[in-house]
């Protein structure tokens, strides 16, 4: 679960996958599927993707749709994290309030939040497993 940025949701609690799990590391998990060892997307990486492929790896790194409303804090910081990576990636501010369905007076702002580095190394590693499955033709095993 922690590929996918869930021990970063606040409140969340994964007691009950420990118990019902197998107790695998990361790198074990990763050969399981024969994926080998996947790291963080560089930013040439994040500017490659595409911005409907970076929306998709925040969105399953933080367990969120970032275009649900509200402002609840990880929803922030989803939000915050998809401009970062799109602005990395060149995308106009427009065209980012537009894909998460807001303002770009929204996006403008979602531009100064701090961005936590564990939040952004979790979506640069979901990019990457899903340039790894796509690779590997297995599609978006992680929505699955």
């Amino acid at each position: 679960m922690d590929l996918i940025g869930a021990r970063t949701i606040k409140g969340y609690d994964c007691s009950c996958f420990r118990s019902a799990a197998p107790r695998w590391r990361k790198n074990d998990l990763l050969y399981k599927f024969n994926i080998g060892n996947v790291k963080a997307a560089s930013d040439e990486e994040v500017a490659a993707a595409g911005q409907e492929s970076l929306l998709n790896a925040v969105s399953i790194a933080f367990g969120t749709d970032l275009g649900l409303g509200g402002r609840p804090q990880e929803m922030v910081a989803a939000r915050a994290t998809f401009v970062r990576l799109g602005r990395i990636a060149g995308y106009p501010t427009t065209q980012l309030a537009s894909a998460m369905g807001m303002k770009t007076r929204g996006a403008c702002r979602l531009a100064s939040v701090d961005i936590n580095t564990q939040n952004d190394r979790i979506a640069r590693t979901q990019l990457s497993l899903q340039r790894v499955a796509a690779e590997k033709g297995r599609g978006d095993f992680a929505r699955q």
